[in-house]
């Protein structure tokens, strides 16, 4: 087994880098919409900027991984807001996806700790296909689809494991095929904290079609 090292998001001996400056919802909404998505656009701009900096750095640096932010784009899955980002800055995402590609880097997104397939309330999983549809769009213009992994938390039991597992597999069918081919799992929510559940495991097996190996903190299941 291969393990590399890498970081997530933000090269902190870069300055001013960050690849997550936001917006929020408030501050859109107090804005003339016109001036809302001039800032949206600056900023998501400024994002994809620093992006292909900190990739940069990676490359002089000898680093083989990469996780992206999940954080580009700002309100990029707020469903009151609606704008174009990936026409307008193709040129970034494609930039970024190149030396992303000559120098073999292997990336990866990791969207937050709210995209989960285990809870019972509805709109819980229609916001993380949303999701997911987000962070495979930004990949697809970088032309990683192919490549990329896009990990999310198995999720929680919520007392109930037996229907936690139930609506897990029920749930991840909506997952279109082409992002459930690049997802990987952390199995540590609903598994490493509950006696280690094998047949859980298995089903995560089965349902994605990866090969599960866990990490000794964290327990994710990966390619």
């Amino acid at each position: 087994m291969h393990i590399r090292f890498g970081f997530v998001s933000n090269a902190l001996h870069l300055y001013e880098a960050s690849p997550a400056k936001t917006m929020t919802f408030s501050r859109f909404k107090s804005l003339d919409p016109k001036d809302a998505l001039s800032q949206l656009h600056a900023i998501t701009e400024e994002n994809l900027r620093r992006t292909r900096r900190i990739l940069l750095y990676t490359v002089a640096q000898q680093i083989p991984l990469y996780r992206f932010s999940s954080s580009i784009v700002p309100l990029a899955t707020h469903y009151d807001v609606d704008f174009d980002y990936i026409t307008p800055f193709r040129h970034l995402y494609e930039e970024i996806g190149e030396i992303v590609n000559s120098n073999q880097l292997r990336t990866s997104f990791h969207p937050n700790q709210f995209t989960l397939f285990t809870s019972p309330k509805q709109h819980v999983t229609d916001n993380a296909i949303k999701d997911l549809t987000y962070h495979y769009a930004l990949s697809k213009a970088m032309n990683l689809h192919e490549d990329i992994r896009i990990n999310i938390h198995v999720g929680g039991t919520y007392n109930d494991r037996s229907e936690a597992i139930k609506r897990f597999s029920h749930n991840i069918q909506s997952i279109p095929k082409a992002i459930a081919k690049q997802m990987t799992f952390e199995n540590d929510d609903m598994i490493e904290a509950k006696a280690k559940d094998r047949a859980c495991l298995k089903l995560i097996e089965d349902i994605t079609k990866i090969r599960g190996y866990k990490r000794h903190c964290g327990g994710i299941v990966s390619r």
